[in-house]
């Protein structure tokens, strides 16, 4: 039986191995005329729109995550909220997320990050999260007055 069981699984490894044996070899072919074609064509246009695109897709997904700021903010009855903003945005932008959660007992307030200690209330406002330094990434607590 054990025999048998390795035969079989032998088999099914030769069988799955065929297929790919056979997709293989016309890609090895196509290489082959693409080589040709290039080969008589040295303008290598394929080559540079290849590039190009991934040369997109990379700066799309770098500066997509360059960007991001993460906030995470602790309240004082030790709840804690995380939220993704942009660089760009103001610190006013995480004083409207706060607000719009509409959390009871939450009136006014000041954020303050630890390290380093740091208030930005109103007159912060106007300042960018990066320029504020909490980018890429903060904690701010959440100071009732």
């Amino acid at each position: 039986m054990n025999h048998h069981f390795l035969h079989s699984r032998k088999r099914k490894k030769l069988n799955s191995l065929l297929p790919e044996r056979k997709f293989q070899k016309p890609a090895g072919s196509s290489s082959k005329a693409n080589y040709e074609k290039l080969r008589q064509n040295p303008s290598q246009k394929q080559f540079g729109k290849s590039k190009e695109v991934s040369t997109v897709i990379e700066t799309a997904n770098g500066s997509r995550d360059s960007q991001a700021t993460q906030i995470l903010i602790r309240f004082p009855n030790g709840e804690r909220k995380e939220q993704s903003f942009s660089c760009s945005d103001k610190i006013q932008s995480v004083y409207r997320y706060i607000d719009s959660l509409g959390l009871p007992g939450v009136g006014n307030y000041r954020l303050i990050s630890s390290f380093p200690r740091r208030v930005y209330s109103v007159d912060q406002m106007g300042i960018t999260l990066k320029d504020a330094g909490l980018h890429p990434k903060a904690t701010l607590f959440l100071e009732l007055l």
